[in-house]
């Protein structure tokens, strides 16, 4: 059945497609070949539309360099010569608002600051924020703690980073928008997900106010709590004591179009 629906499909539409291995694409192009029994033409002759922005996330991939992430994406696949490319190079939401007052003036400025990150030219932030670091330790499988203190110091420590778990260092400062990764109190609303403002940075809590959900408004206070990352890539049980927060940019209206950058093949 699923033969039979893709041969009569006519146009394949892919988005985000930068964050998908090359062997994805070419995977489909066999498979269309196949199906349609057209070996001559890309996707069996099929057009297939691709969305995204390589500024954006490339293919993720666990323990890999940055080279071998370069060489899993769809520029590198056989397949590329064969895509056309059409980029965008006006922002279609905000012309849609073109004959607004200032509210179009201010998404215009922030659409040409999210612009410039993407593009690179803007460096690190030039705030004095408190910056929260983390307590990390090691604990060993087996009795060798000394042996693992000097193959893995704290610097070392400092700078892992694993799914779920916040990094060593977060930058903070009033009225900066953050989301909860772990549930803390659901009674309160303190649920992963949840949506805060910072109100106020203190030594051990971050004092915040709730968003989102059914406690709009609440102000809570947020502690550090144990992370634990238990893997057989590591030779001891990593723990990681941090704010269970992330820092979420907050867009209560769109400022740009959504697909910046197609390809058409």
């Amino acid at each position: 059945m699923l033969a039979e629906l893709l041969n009569e499909t006519l146009l394949i539409i892919w988005d985000e497609a930068p964050m998908s291995d090359k062997r994805c694409f070419e995977c489909l192009d066999r498979t269309l070949r196949d199906i349609t029994s057209n070996c001559n033409h890309p996707f069996g002759g099929k057009s297939v539309l691709l969305g995204g922005d390589f500024r954006q996330t490339l293919p993720v991939k666990i323990k890999c360099s940055r080279s071998e992430i370069i060489e899993s994406t769809l520029p590198r696949s056989y397949l590329w010569p064969h895509f056309r490319v059409f980029q965008l190079h006006e922002n279609m939401q905000l012309r849609s608002h073109r004959d607004a007052t200032t509210s179009s003036e201010n998404e215009t400025e922030f659409a040409m600051w999210l612009l410039q990150i993407g593009d690179g030219l803007l460096g690190d932030p030039d705030t004095n924020n408190p910056h929260n670091r983390s307590h990390d330790v090691m604990i060993p499988h087996s009795g060798c703690h000394s042996d693992l203190e000097a193959m893995f110091p704290q610097e070392y420590l400092n700078q892992l980073t694993f799914s779920g778990i916040p990094s060593h260092q977060v930058s903070l400062k009033i009225n900066t928008p953050i989301i909860l990764i772990r549930n803390l109190n659901q009674s309160l609303g303190l649920c992963n997900g949840t949506r805060l403002i910072v109100s106020q940075l203190l030594p051990r809590i971050i004092e915040a106010r709730i968003i989102t959900g059914t406690s709009v408004g609440l102000r809570v206070y947020i502690p550090r709590i144990k992370f634990v990352h238990n893997t057989e890539d590591l030779p001891f049980v990593f723990t990681r004591r941090q704010f269970p927060i992330k820092i979420y940019v907050y867009l209560p209206k769109p400022v740009f179009t959504h697909g910046q950058l197609t390809a058409k093949g």
